[in-house]
């Protein structure tokens, strides 16, 4: 339980040993006063998933949930399909099958910290090692609300600071010290629905931005490559006839190779020449 004193410094009650201690570092900012600071076990489920070993998967049966299938806010169960037998789930994990609405975890390696809300209907899947769910506890609570709040920097750096070691590994003892601004269930109800209208946009907005970033990226190396092109066809400066023709200066150049071969600073095989036009039929010729 977290409360404030008169001089609006956050204390911390546990209420099993009756142990008080100051939180104020850990409080980032003020929140309404109707609502309260909340640890994550106070107020929700954390299951971990069970350690399922590989010996364990079969061809087919009830499928489990692994970090693979955790997207960023979505749920594939089509990627990296791993079963065990109905026996197996029937003698030992029923408890572990996901509800509709759950929010699941991802909690090692690359993924951890990803979140989505569980919606696959259908035959069972159950948790799995590296997976852990949330929900609140009862009706009392919006889960998509809890569920927004997972994907915030907020909620994520709480994790990140309990990191240890290269491997990141998390589970209840992490999550349960999450501290979560709790307003009431309307309130929940209403923030939820709101950003659910505003993510649209957002995503809209987002491929946007990719589009223009990629044009930004690219634009020097188009563009270059696109002026190029304009002045070797000829497209890049208005054809002005008093400058002269191309052939001219052929010619040109031809008469200075003949001079330089007679001074002998060139080969008489630099005088081997070709000739490139255009004939009637419109086709080039060497």
């Amino acid at each position: 339980m977290v409360s404030t004193n008169s001089l609006s410094s956050y204390y911390e009650k546990f209420l099993a040993t009756g142990e008080v201690k100051c939180i104020d570092d850990e409080i980032p900012f003020e929140i309404p006063a109707t609502w309260e600071w909340v640890r994550l076990s106070n107020v929700s489920v954390i299951q971990e998933g069970p350690g399922i070993r590989s010996f364990q998967y079969m061809p087919s049966g009830i499928q489990l949930l692994t970090v693979t299938n955790i997207l960023e806010g979505k749920v594939d169960m089509k990627k990296q399909t791993k079963f065990i037998s109905e026996q197996e789930y029937n003698d030992k994990y029923p408890h572990f099958t996901l509800k509709q609405g759950d929010i699941v975890c991802a909690c090692s390696g690359g993924s951890w910290g990803k979140s989505a809300l569980f919606n696959v209907k259908g035959t069972p899947v159950i948790l799995n090692t590296s997976t852990l769910r949330l929900r609140y506890f009862s009706d009392l609570g919006c889960n998509l609300y809890l569920y927004h709040i997972t994907k915030s920097s907020f909620f994520k750096n709480q994790l990140a600071e309990q990191l240890s070691g290269m491997q990141p590994n998390f589970g209840y003892t992490h999550y349960s010290k999450v501290l979560l601004p709790l307003p009431p269930l309307r309130e929940q109800k209403r923030i939820s629905e709101l950003i659910e209208q505003i993510l649209p946009y957002i995503f809209k907005y987002n491929s946007a931005q990719e589009i223009l970033n990629n044009l930004n990226n690219d634009i020097s190396i188009k563009l270059k490559k696109s002026i190029l092109q304009e002045a070797i066809q000829g497209k890049l400066v208005p054809q002005i006839a008093e400058e002269g023709t191309a052939q001219e200066l052929l010619e040109q150049i031809k008469f200075e190779k003949q001079k330089l071969v007679k001074e002998g600073k060139l080969k008489k095989s630099a005088l081997a020449d070709s000739i490139i036009y255009k004939g009637d039929d419109n086709k080039y010729y060497e």
